[in-house]
């Protein structure tokens, strides 16, 4: 029992991705101790005017700024999560609040033990899997009745998924060239997965999926049925709190490593070392030790690290937005999911304003922190076109 309790909890652990946070504490981690190296002794001359720049000690964003610009966004996936979950659930014509696919698409997951495990055998034993569904609500949980909107979304849902189901069903009998094995209602299937009491959708098309001696050997599909607003609420704040933790995780890995190999000398060089009180005449003096953080201009950090924090929030209002639908959407909504790039780019800017980079360490900075943020979307997130928002990717053996 604590073997199979042990199991669980890993199987729990890997199927949410909460095991991907160790990855991104390890990059930090690296990250950090790769700064405290000491950077390539890149040789200079004091006659060379591209590192003969005026010293400012005041910057447009200090490094303190870079936190927050990080951590915000992170601060605004919870709270926008849990007033979409637990408050305007719902509610009609709010930007948060769930279109008809998206809401029928949420009670299909919520009443998953109703009609969604024929579906789900379906799917699923085709490649050869065999469905366990276990409930995160104890068996005898009692559900409030649905609201008079709700129960004629529940019908559509219902007459979708029965003709979904049939065509599955055709489409195994044709592959196959059998006739289905057809398990009664409400009895167990064959693996002992007993299908729903409840609804329709339950009777023949769902039960048609199991066929004699035609199906290749099995596995294990568990499936976590996510029925409270509550817990819908912690697996969306915590998959987007996590693309934000690796995208920028991953980049200040890059730009930490990148830094110390390459050993680029800021704009502001010299004018350091001046103001250190070293002069041409000095003796005696390792200069390759002096001032460290004047050797570290390629790429720019804090560009990066901008780019890599604020970039996922845009992709998070675009997914608010419903933007990536294939029937288009209005420019105004992706204007308005793009609009918190100003504040990347005008820390960007500032870092040659203030002379702490060159152009080029600007450019690559940003670059890194793109790839960085589009990088970790990729990875946790994927496209639900007929609502047009993101929803996250599990991982799973096929």
């Amino acid at each position: 029992m604590a073997s199979l309790s042990f199991l669980a909890v890993c199987r729990f652990i890997i199927f949410f991705r909460l095991h991907d946070y160790l990855l991104c504490f390890i990059c930090g981690g690296i990250a950090a101790g790769v700064s405290h190296l000491r950077p390539y002794c890149r040789p200079f001359s004091w006659l060379d005017t591209s590192i003969n720049n005026t010293y400012t000690g005041a910057e447009t964003f200090p490094s303190w700024t870079l936190t927050i610009i990080s951590a915000l966004p992170a601060v605004v996936y919870i709270l926008a999560e849990a007033a979409r979950h637990c408050l305007l659930e719902g509610i009609d014509g709010g930007i948060l609040a769930d279109e008809l696919f998206a809401g029928r698409a949420e009670l299909f997951l919520e009443n998953r033990r109703i009609f969604g495990e024929g579906a789900l055998c379906g799917r699923a034993e085709r490649n050869g899997f065999d469905v366990e569904a276990p409930p995160l609500l104890p068996p005898n949980a009692t559900r409030s009745p649905l609201s008079a909107e709700t129960q004629p979304k529940l019908g559509m849902g219902a007459t979708e998924m029965r003709s979904s189901l049939k065509e599955e069903a055709q489409e195994r009998q044709n592959a196959f060239g059998e006739a289905p094995a057809v398990s009664p209602r409400g009895q167990p299937s064959p693996k002992g997965i007993p299908f729903s009491k409840q609804g329709d959708a339950a009777e023949g098309p769902a039960s048609s999926f199991h066929t004699a001696d035609s199906s290749p050997a099995k596995r294990n599909v568990h499936v976590y049925i996510l029925a409270r607003p509550w817990q819908r609420f912690l697996l969306d704040a915590h998959m987007w709190v996590l693309v934000q933790a690796f995208s920028i995780a991953f980049s200040t890995l890059i730009v930490s490593g990148v830094k110390m190999y390459a050993g680029r000398l800021r704009p502001d060089f010299l004018s350091r070392l001046r103001n250190e009180g070293f002069t041409p005449t000095s003796v005696g003096v390792d200069f390759c030790t002096v001032p460290k953080d004047g050797r570290v201009s390629f790429p720019s950090g804090h560009s990066s690290s901008s780019f890599a924090a604020v970039v996922p929030f845009c992709f998070y209002l675009l997914h608010s937005l419903h933007a990536f639908r294939l029937s288009g959407v209005s420019l105004w909504r992706i204007m308005l999911g793009l609009l918190p790039l100003i504040l990347p780019i005008t820390v960007a800017v500032s870092r040659t304003r203030d002379n702490r980079h060159f152009f080029d360490d600007v450019v690559t900075g940003s670059a890194i922190g793109i790839i960085s943020a589009l990088l970790a979307v990729k990875s946790i997130m994927t496209v639900n076109t007929r609502t047009g928002q993101l929803m996250p990717r599990f991982p799973y053996r096929g």
